[in-house]
């Protein structure tokens, strides 16, 4: 509930990863989100499109060498998986704003790549 009016908010801008997802599970959650300004999923595709591989960690490998944590080393897998809301706070920081952190990296390198090839970011707009 606290975040609740900044996401919503259209003149606060997000940068996100998969808008698409975050979107529908804040709607099924009823916050409507707006103000989204840039996804990092939707920009190497339009700058290289056909490319594969565009998840966050694949990302953050090709256009850093940066190892991201897999999801697995915070909730584990198979029958002893737990689901993100079980787990403690401390794995979950630090997976939560290695996300972030690099999802905003990526917004600043594909931004720049966009502002060189205006065609390419009259699509992504």
């Amino acid at each position: 509930s606290a975040l609740k009016p900044i996401l919503e908010s259209a003149t606060c801008k997000k940068i996100g990863h998969n808008y698409k997802y975050d979107w529908l599970v804040l709607r099924n959650a009823g916050i409507q989100m707006d103000g989204l300004f840039f996804d990092t999923l939707l920009a190497p595709y339009v700058l290289e499109p056909g490319a594969r591989g565009l998840n966050l960690d694949n990302l953050a490998f090709a256009e850093f060498g940066y190892e991201m944590m897999p999801i697995s080393a915070v909730i584990g897998s198979g029958k002893k998986q737990k689901s993100f809301a079980e787990v403690p706070i401390e794995g979950a920081t630090f997976y939560a704003a290695e996300d972030a952190d690099y999802t905003f990296r990526l917004y600043e390198n594909f931004s720049k790549q966009l502002d060189k090839r205006p065609d390419a970011k009259k699509i992504f707009e």
